[in-house]
């Protein structure tokens, strides 16, 4: 099967500075799945906000650990 044939978005809302080493893996991924077949374009996505995502996702993943851990932890 592969991936020869997929389409993938990436978000021009993502675009942002990152450090150098995340930015060269993410380039050599993109890079080796092009080769792979894989179309990549990029795409607007209305309305998303990546900083309030990460800020409320990181309230969540912060939630369970204390919903997990909590007790432990008195």
């Amino acid at each position: 099967a592969g991936l020869s044939g997929l389409v993938l978005g990436l978000p021009e809302e993502a675009a942002v500075a990152l450090d150098p080493v995340v930015q060269a893996a993410f380039e050599a991924l993109c890079d080796r799945a092009r080769r792979a077949g894989v179309t990549l374009v990029p795409v607007r996505v209305t309305g998303w906000q990546p900083a309030a995502l990460r800020r409320a996702g990181l309230l969540v993943a912060e939630a369970e650990v204390g919903s997990v851990i909590g007790a432990d932890l008195d």
